[in-house]
């Protein structure tokens, strides 16, 4: 007893009238620790989703996948889609390559696909030869190529592996209502290039019924559902009954579909086929970088996402696809968007916005209701409107004051740090923004003890209500699928009020100061915390360090719910307490990003440019600061600068500075131009001409510089550009050694206006005749060739 005395009055104040308070705090405080341990330990992946014999097939297939770094039109390319092809066929299956020409307007890019296409055909159940022809295909979506500079294993490399395995166990179900299409598609990185193939030139892309689509951002973490297609509520309900363990929440939804990021999803749920999309987000230093590899990637990721896929292919495959199936022309299945989110513990919760609105209508009269019920219990001098609403405009400026100091915190650490500028991940240990989280929850609850000065505490309560009031209203109208975030917990706080206002007559504020007012109060706070501190985490790994504000302010709108209790808490510790774990935790931070930057250190990047005109050659670099390693070619004053003079106007080089150097000329073949075609007609110069690429090249650029470019067609399909006054076009897989195809392009311009066409071939590689710079940054060579006309 003693010791516990002494314990206790290490940490806690020497105040005798609430002794019996302390041991309630330190019983809460575990309790709180322990909910929100549990709550992320929940979201984290589990290497016993899947057998151990199919997880290390998984990894063989993984393995073999990501030998090489393999861009579209690479040898290494090739290679991987033989594997693919053999594997398919050893499991009994025949699938076909799909090769065609595809162009993506929206972001200037083509590319010659070669798209594996198979189908395991329905079978078993009761169903006549005719209602099988009508029945749509369930259609499971992963990509093989990668970017240049990446082994493509997270990205997406695992979920081509895991297909494998999956089709395997699917063969082995007697019954399958449905088709499964198994589509792993070529050049997504270069512009969703194999799904528009599929989507516009493939028979089969008739027949869908339904989507899943695979595709992630790192290496491990667990597999979320980020986005589904519009009026989800059947696909959500299915979801949660295949796989009622799935992390996902309709946050993700509202947020993902207002950004410009794009996948293969992107492109079936434009054409009108319903479906869900998952993705892996921790690790993003991994993300398209050489460190993704597939020995680096989580295993117990590989595995949740191979449960995942096999147990929503195997409910789907099941079902009566038709109720699915939608109009290109309508946006309108037979159910409503519905609102949910993974409750740890629980599972996948749901339900739809008319319920969503029906909740927000309870707590928004909850609110009002309880705070004309206090004023009648007490007084209107102890519980004032106005200063309610001040203490309301009070909070949301704590909020704004925060998230601006949250940012400005972090910034000034990368200029303590500033190799912490490029970190693309937090800390493995989350160290970082434990010690935010404690530094901001500090400074607000001992703010809110200084306003205590002029407002009594039930009126903080209230003002603090009245902005997630606020907030509930805004989102159940903009963002319904956000609303949950704000409902559940303002419903279960205005009940614990309710219920402490009925024991004290005075004001529920006053009975946390008891025992059993501070459980009431704590207790009812634990479902918020259940909710929020996933989401938490989970945004400060999707949205980095860099973004530091949005964690905090989820934290202090949490921490405003449980204000009765912080004020509690905080008379009794003593001020020293937080603020010496937060040194704790900056301390842990440290050392565990201490090697983080020798582990992932920022990528570089080497540009060899041979110019179209003989003895012009540069090097040129886009990264921020030149590595030593590149300083000893640049030269000891080396320029950074825009090079649109060496690029063209058009190209995507030519719109940042970049260093640059006069570099030695090297042997470089160049695009050869062939004219095949100039004429006028009404008023229009047309030109055709077919180019080659004497050095095989992945990746050839074009570009219209001077003019307007009234119409093109490129390898036979019309291309409208977005911007035909600065018309340009990058081209992928046309110029491979074993085939190699060229590009033809026809196009018309104003007759009498000068223009020039500008070619630029681009390979992963420096020209043979510098071999003998050793470099470890990602090197490209490029050679240019251009045409005037007029």
């Amino acid at each position: 007893l003693m010791f516990r005395g002494v314990g206790m009055s290490f940490f806690f104040q020497h105040r005798d009238e609430h002794r019996h308070l302390r041991s309630s705090i330190v019983a809460y405080l575990l309790l709180v620790v322990v909910i929100v341990w549990l709550s992320v330990l929940s979201i984290r992946p589990s290497s016993t989703a899947v057998s151990t014999q199919n997880l290390r097939a998984s990894r063989q297939d993984l393995a073999e996948l990501t030998k090489e770094k393999h861009p579209v039109g690479s040898e290494a390319h090739a290679k991987v889609r033989d594997y693919i092809l053999q594997r398919i066929e050893k499991l009994g299956l025949r699938a076909e390559v799909q090769s065609s020409f595809a162009i993506n307007p929206r972001n200037n890019s083509a590319a010659q696909v070669h798209n594996i296409v198979g189908r395991l055909p329905a079978t078993g159940g009761t169903q006549d030869a005719a209602t099988k022809q009508q029945s749509p295909a369930l259609l499971l979506v992963a990509h093989y190529d990668s970017v240049a500079n990446s082994y493509g294993a997270g990205d997406d490399g695992v979920s081509v592996a895991n297909m494998l395995q999956v089709i395997e166990q699917l063969q082995q179900q007697p019954v399958r209502r449905n088709d499964l299409i198994f589509l792993i598609t070529d050049a997504e990185e270069t512009g969703l290039l194999g799904a528009i193939a599929f989507s516009e030139q493939h028979p089969w892309s008739k027949e869908v019924g339904l989507v899943l689509n695979f595709d992630n951002r790192g290496n491990s973490g667990p597999i979320m559902m980020f986005e589904s297609s519009a009026n989800n509520g059947q696909l959500i309900q299915h979801m949660a009954r295949a796989t009622p363990y799935v992390v996902s929440n309709s946050i993700m939804y509202e947020v993902y579909k207002a950004l410009p990021n794009d996948t293969d999803f992107t492109v079936f749920r434009k054409a009108g086929i319903a479906g869900l999309n998952f993705a892996m987000i921790d690790n993003f230093s991994s993300y398209h970088t050489h460190h993704d590899t597939g020995r680096d990637i989580n295993p117990a990721s590989i595995a949740e996402q191979q449960q995942l896929m096999r147990d929503l292919s195997l409910h789907f495959v099941q079902q009566d696809l038709l109720s699915f199936v939608r109009s290109k022309d309508s946006e309108s299945l037979s159910t409503e968007n519905r609102v949910y989110f993974s409750l740890p513990l629980v599972g996948l919760i749901h339900y739809s916005n008319t319920l969503g609105i029906a909740l927000t209508s309870v707590a928004v009269l909850g609110v009002f209701a309880l705070f004309f019920w206090q004023r009648r219990r007490t007084s209107a001098a102890e519980l004032r409107l106005h200063f309610c609403f001040f203490a309301g405009l009070l909070f949301a400026l704590q909020l704004a004051a925060f998230a601006f100091l949250a940012q400005r915190a972090w910034i000034f650490i990368c200029r303590i740090y500033p190799e912490y500028a490029h970190l693309r991940d937090a800390d493995n240990g989350h160290f970082y923004l434990l010690a935010f989280i404690l530094l901001f929850a500090t400074m607000f609850v001992y703010l809110q003890r200084f306003l205590l000065r002029w407002w009594r505490p039930q009126e903080l309560h209230f003002g603090v209500y009245f902005v997630w009031m606020l907030l509930l209203l805004i989102t159940t109208v903009v963002a319904p699928g956000t609303s949950f975030l704000f409902a559940w917990p303002l419903a279960v706080m205005l009940l614990a009020h309710a219920i402490t206002l009925r024991q004290h007559k005075n004001s529920a504020a006053s009975s946390t100061q008891d025992r059993s007012g501070f459980w009431t109060f704590g207790l009812t706070l634990l479902p918020a915390i259940l909710v929020f501190a996933p989401l938490i985490l989970l945004f400060n790994i999707a949205l980095g360090m860099r973004m530091m504000a949005v964690p905090i302010v989820l934290t202090l709108l949490l921490l405003g719910l449980a204000m009765p209790v912080l004020i509690v808490i905080a008379e009794q510790l003593r001020r020293w307490v937080p603020l010496l774990f937060f040194k704790i935790f900056i301390v842990l931070a440290a050392l565990a990003t201490a090697d983080y930057h020798k582990q992932f250190p920022e990528p570089t990047q080497l540009i060899y440019v041979a110019g179209a005109q003989a003895g012009e050659a540069w090097w040129a670099s886009p990264n921020e600061n030149l590595s030593p390693e590149l300083q000893t070619l640049f030269g000891i004053k080396p320029e950074q600068k825009t090079m649109d003079k060496v690029f063209g106007t058009h190209s995507r080089y030519a719109k940042f500075p970049m260093w640059q150097a006069t570099a030695p000329e090297a042997a470089m073949a160049k695009p050869i131009i062939h004219i095949e075609g100039v004429n006028i007609v009404e008023k229009r110069l047309r030109v055709q001409v077919k180019v080659e690429s004497p050095l095989f090249a992945n990746h050839s650029f074009f570009a219209i510089e001077g003019c307007k470019v009234l119409r093109a067609n490129v390898n036979g399909q019309e291309y409208v550009a977005q911007d035909p006054e600065h018309w340009s076009l990058q081209i992928h897989g046309r110029n491979t050694a074993s085939a190699p195809l060229g590009n033809r392009i026809e196009f018309e311009i104003e007759a009498g206006k000068a223009a020039k066409l500008r070619v630029i071939d681009t390979v992963y590689q420096l020209p043979a005749a510098l071999n003998h710079i050793k470099t470890s940054s990602n090197a490209l060579a490029m050679s240019m060739a251009t045409l005037d006309f007029h």
